[in-house]
């Protein structure tokens, strides 16, 4: 990917981004996250229990964000323009007059590699993330000079190739193996009263979406391609097409930790960790705090090799990918500002409310079947009663998450009740 364009898009995210979250707060940092409040309970007579929680009143956004950029540093990022780094110093201004306030930033390779994947990049004498609140807090113009630092050290090794772009993997990483996430958490990163939200920078796809062009090593791609259409379909729309590139997805992505490799009927490997896993992965550690993720790289349909993984990474959250060329070319920059915007306003109401809620008992499976949505159970919006398709329950019982696309609106009541197992 042109150097360049990751500057165009990394000055657009840091100002449109940080002006969603110009007035939060903050307070010490908590291991865990926590819930939206404290729920209002009812025991009723039937030994039923109903519990409301009200979502916030205020217009502003309320949760502060930890935004992390996920970086492809391949060899086909390429080049450098001094012209980019000269306006940065405007960039400031512009952060600074927009009283931006409460979030953090930082930077993580897209790699495989062992002590680089899911790991947060800083120079010597940097920390790993930068906050502007808190007892470390930084001003504007820090947090942005200390990013682009960080960020500059994360490709201070550019070369390779797909095992340099593995966004997937590398989150995957830093939200799985304890160790990494214990690094990370050392400077005040990946914490517990913050929303987590990755964004992949890359050109092109994921090794978790390479293919074998000789036909020795087949995959599943049925996830991103329709019954009976395989990725030699779209050769000029897909790199990583040999038997070396689909290794690194075969042992990264579709090896378990014993070391046996994930199949099916075919014979073709299934991917164990790909766009959809790692998003569920995200939820999970935001926990009761929304979950937002996107990607910026190249569409499909544009001649050149979409970021396949990434846009589909994107589509999960609801949002379709950025269009890395309106950053790169200059006379498409106004389009690519507008999607930045419309991007940073995604993010705003994606993190405006809150869609998870942890109950005060566990739900009780009445049939031991494993399920909870055909229990008695009932979720009222502003005391519209959900379908089960709109809500899902947590595997022990203890927490429902809604679907992100409900809408709330400032003060909306939630109302959960259901049956707990006898004492």
């Amino acid at each position: 990917m042109k150097r360049e364009g990751i500057f165009v898009v990394l000055t657009f995210c840091l100002l449109v981004v940080m002006t969603i979250y110009a007035n939060c707060g903050m307070h010490l940092r908590e291991p865990e996250k926590v819930n939206l409040s404290q729920s209002v309970i009812q025991n009723n007579q039937d030994l039923s229990i109903s519990e409301s929680w009200a979502q916030p009143t205020q217009a502003e956004q309320i949760i502060k964000p930890e935004v992390v950029f996920v970086v492809d540093y391949s060899g086909s990022v390429g080049g450098w323009s001094q012209r980019f780094l000269d306006s940065l110093s405007g960039w400031l201004g512009q952060l600074q007059s927009a009283g931006i306030n409460d979030m953090c930033m930082g930077v993580m390779k897209a790699g495989i590699h062992q002590g680089t994947a899911g790991v947060l990049q800083a120079p010597a004498g940097n920390k790993k993330c930068y906050c502007t609140f808190g007892a470390n807090a930084v001003t504007h113009t820090a947090l942005v000079t200390k990013f682009i630092e960080n960020f500059n050290h994360a490709w201070t090794t550019i070369s390779g190739g797909p095992n340099e772009e593995a966004a997937i993997y590398s989150l995957h990483q830093s939200l799985n193996d304890q160790a990494i996430k214990a690094s990370n958490q050392i400077d005040g990163c990946f914490a517990g009263d913050t929303s987590l939200i990755p964004i992949f920078l890359s050109d092109e796809g994921d090794i978790s979406v390479s293919w074998d062009s000789n036909g020795n090593q087949l995959a599943d791609d049925s996830k991103y391609l329709p019954a009976g259409s395989g990725f030699s379909n779209l050769a000029a729309d897909v790199n990583y097409n040999n038997q070396t590139w689909i290794t690194g997805r075969k042992q990264h992505h579709a090896t378990d930790a014993s070391g046996n490799v994930n199949t099916n009927a075919a014979g073709e490997i299934v991917n164990l960790i790909d766009f959809e896993t790692v998003a569920d992965d995200l939820a999970a550690f935001n926990g009761s705090y929304p979950s937002f993720g996107t990607a910026i790289g190249h569409i499909q349909g544009t001649g050149k090799a979409t970021y396949w993984g990434g846009m589909q990474f994107a589509d999960h959250f609801g949002k379709p990918m950025l269009d890395l060329d309106n950053a790169i070319i200059p006379a498409q920059a106004p389009q690519f500002e507008a999607e930045m915007n419309s991007m940073a306003s995604d993010i705003a109401i994606g993190l405006a409310y809150f869609y998870q809620f942890n109950l005060g008992q566990n739900i009780c499976d009445q049939n031991n079947n494993g399920l909870f949505t055909d229990e008695s159970v009932e979720v009222k919006v502003d005391g519209s009663i959900m379908s089960t398709a709109d809500y899902a329950v947590s595997a022990d019982g203890s927490k429902i998450i809604l679907d992100p696309s409900i809408s709330y609106n400032p003060g909306s009541v939630t109302d959960i009740t259901y049956s707990p197992c006898a004492p």
